[in-house]
């Protein structure tokens, strides 16, 4: 079975720590590939996995983008 499966942009899959979507994401599509499923993951260029890597951004954004943000509008 074809599967495309979508991560975050903020964190590399797996990742090095903190990260649970990601980790989530990492164990669903290695799991799919060990039992045969053609899967492409959908993540960042720096992202490790067996399956087939399609990416946009080169690197993980990372947590410092949300620094970047106005602390009104994240907690508000």
């Amino acid at each position: 079975m074809k599967i495309a499966i979508i991560s975050t942009p903020w964190i590399a899959v797996p990742p090095l720590g903190y990260g649970g979507t990601e980790r989530v994401v990492f164990n669903i599509v290695e799991g799919m590939v060990k039992k045969g499923h053609q899967v492409t993951l959908f993540a960042t260029g720096d992202s490790k996995t067996s399956a087939k890597l399609k990416y946009y951004y080169q690197k993980a954004i990372g947590n410092n983008f949300f620094l970047k943000l106005n602390p009104y509008y994240l907690l508000n």
